[in-house]
């Protein structure tokens, strides 16, 4: 599974998503500002989910 973290700039709300890409299956989301607190509460969304890698800009990637 991997953590990505993408946004829309246009009106600054920033998107952090959980996905299993193996599995092709989004496993969790929050959407607020870039601070470590948004991150933090997908992070408690997803603890008890194996992490193997994390990355950003989903959109970047495609």
């Amino acid at each position: 599974m991997r953590c990505i973290r993408m946004w829309v700039q246009k009106n600054y709300c920033w998107i952090w998503i959980a996905v299993n890409r193996p599995g092709k299956r989004f496993v969790g989301f929050v959407s607020g500002d870039r601070s470590t607190q948004t991150g933090l509460r997908l992070w408690e969304e997803i603890r008890d989910i194996p992490v193997s890698s994390y990355c950003r800009g989903l959109l970047e990637k495609l």
